[in-house]
């Protein structure tokens, strides 16, 4: 095994362990893991299995770790897709639905669809003459069962999760972040994986915010801090944005309206990531709008 692939998995497995609050001495082996955390030598499979077990980590899981960080055919193309739908390329989102389904992808392509739904692209696209056509029941069933029977949720089954938020129904999505809420501690440490569950969750309080329903958008909120790392500065501001509107909606106007404007100014001092234009691009133009129009009916309230 070559030096550079020992040392990652020992600083990964450190990370790991320092986070689940184990300590060497009570996973046993204290010099052997000492030892492989610090790069100088590798765990055999039979030494790794039962100290894997006792920390809660699958071997999978650890896999998927190591290769987290590395290009592959699967990130490339969700990066394309991401890209496109951060920038409203509709253009773009367009030619790669084409070519899932010149290449066959049936569930890209019907994830492209529902995405193609969602309010702001949809509009983006009928004012360019294209008018995107809804999933019909058949090929709605076909996602669900697809979604229900996923059972290992790598990158890119999330990729696909956040394309058909606005498509399955509540009772599914409940049932789907009520699984990955348990395998939470995994994901923190999965940047892609974390991404585009953050994105699904935060897409969902607005979705909820603005159909008026304030209990489900309190356990979209509620759900996403469990997601949320204490450095993930990006999400904290993008909470605290959707915090705001979700004020403006069911509480305090006027309140509501400072917190989001409060979040657009921070937003400007980060860096303008496409993860940053991605959590924004469902809410970030549309709602904006809004906060805008909350403000003045706010102002116009205190006047009179």
């Amino acid at each position: 095994m070559e030096h550079e692939t020992v040392v990652r998995e020992g600083k990964i497995f450190h990370q790991i362990r320092k986070a689940r609050l184990f300590s060497l001495v009570g996973l046993g082996e204290k010099s052997t893991l000492s030892r492989f955390e610090h790069g100088d030598s590798s765990l055999r499979m039979e030494t790794a299995l039962p100290i894997f077990e006792k920390v809660h980590l699958s071997m999978d899981d650890f896999s998927d770790l190591l290769n987290e960080d590395r290009p592959s055919e699967t990130k490339l193309l969700y990066q394309k897709v991401f890209d496109a739908f951060c920038t409203l390329n509709t253009e773009k989102l367009l030619v790669i639905q084409k070519e899932a389904n010149k290449n066959n992808d049936v569930l890209l392509e019907l994830g492209l669809q529902s995405l193609m739904n969602e309010p702001l692209i949809a509009t983006d696209l009928r004012a360019k003459g294209y008018h995107p056509k809804p999933l019909t029941e058949a090929q709605e069933i076909l996602v669900s069962e697809y979604i229900f029977g996923v059972d290992y949720w790598d990158s890119y089954n999330l990729f696909l999760l956040r394309c058909y938020a606005s498509t399955l129904s509540k009772r599914m999505m409940d049932y789907v972040l009520g699984c990955l809420t348990k395998k939470s501690a995994t994901f923190r440490h999965m940047p892609d994986r974390n991404k585009f569950l953050q994105s699904t969750l935060n897409y969902l309080i607005a979705k909820y915010t603005s159909e008026g329903d304030r209990h489900a958008a309190e356990e979209m909120f509620n759900k996403a801090d469990i997601f949320t790392t204490e450095n993930d500065l990006l999400n904290k501001v993008i909470r605290h944005y959707l915090k705001g509107y979700f004020d403006s909606q069911f509480d305090n106007a006027e309140a509501g309206a400072k917190k989001m404007e409060q979040a657009i100014i921070m937003l400007e001092t980060l860096d303008d990531s496409s993860l940053s234009r991605l959590l924004t691009s469902y809410y970030g133009f549309r709602i904006v709008e809004e906060s805008q129009e909350t403000t003045e009916q706010a102002q116009e309230k205190a006047v009179s």
